[in-house]
């Protein structure tokens, strides 16, 4: 049996680890930012600066990990035209 890893593009790998951990993250880290690298939780900040500067320290390419505020639904913008 091949992994999540090994099966799907890298950068969709670390989304689907994050549903894999989203209660856990939800549980000890609601309302922060984490970041995701090799399908791991590599940190969590108070801020998306903070967790950007970490990924810009560690030099991690944004492709190869994911960043995201846990509990926390991005915003769905409707635009209607005439």
């Amino acid at each position: 049996m091949t992994t999540t890893q090994e099966t799907q593009p890298y950068d969709l790998a670390q989304l689907v680890a994050y549903h894999e951990m989203r209660q856990s993250l939800e549980d000890d880290y609601f309302g922060r930012w984490v970041v995701i690298h090799n399908c791991e939780l590599a940190g969590d900040y108070e801020t998306y600066d903070e967790a950007r500067a970490r990924t810009r320290k560690e030099g991690f390419n944004l492709l190869d990990c994911l960043i995201q505020r846990v509990g926390v639904e991005p915003p769905i913008i409707v635009s209607y035209s005439s």
